[in-house]
């Protein structure tokens, strides 16, 4: 059997990790308890959209030139550096660089999860209703996450403090990596290729 016909049931194993943000509602609590005002906190985000932004070309092609699950796999390990740095920085720059490394790893990411699942489904010869079948448990696995992260996070921040959030969400992306080293690239049908198997 083709490996690549796994890679939906993966990243959806994938889904249900990496969208547990467990520190998604500490953040601006986390940023206050290093010092930080309003207005660098504002800073701090802007350089991360604007980066991912910036990124948002260069990273597609980067996927298209090396591959899409190789992407993903990459995006895995900077991200756990940019949060496990995030949890003990100290000084405003070092925040900085943690939201650049983050801004890579998350644009590494965007979209290419998406285009790695309608490969996958094109080469296995499945159509648009079992993409839309696809996605649409992606989505719900997405709600279950964020139900889910209320709250653990609660519980996280309670017992040990707000930067417990920030180093479970490591743990949560490097559990997830397992699920990304079972990715493989799914073969990619030129438009002359991809007309003659429909004929």
């Amino acid at each position: 059997m083709d490996r690549y016909k796994q890679n939906p049931r993966w990243l959806k194993c994938f889904a249900l990790v990496r969208d547990l943000p467990l520190s998604a509602a500490y953040l601006t609590p986390f940023f206050l308890e290093r010092g930080l005002g309003l207005s660098e906190i504002f800073l701090l985000q802007s350089i991360f959209s604007l980066a991912v932004v910036l990124l948002e070309v260069p990273s597609g092609y980067f996927a298209d030139r090396f591959g899409r699950a190789f992407s993903i796999r990459l995006s895995v390990p900077i991200a756990m550096i940019g949060l496990l740095a995030y949890a003990v920085s100290e000084h405003y720059w070092q925040l900085v660089a943690c939201e650049l490394l983050l801004a890579v790893a998350t644009s590494l990411l965007s979209g290419v999860d998406t285009a790695l699942l309608v490969d996958s489904l094109k080469a296995d010869g499945k159509g648009e209703a079992e993409y839309t079948s696809h996605a649409r448990q992606l989505d719900g696995l997405r709600f279950l996450s964020t139900g889910l992260a209320v709250p653990a996070a609660f519980a996280l921040v309670h017992f040990y403090g707000v930067s417990s959030v920030i180093i479970a969400d490591t743990v949560l992306i490097g559990l997830g990596s397992v699920f990304t080293w079972k990715l493989v690239e799914a073969p990619r049908l030129s438009s002359s290729q991809e007309a003659e198997r429909i004929s």
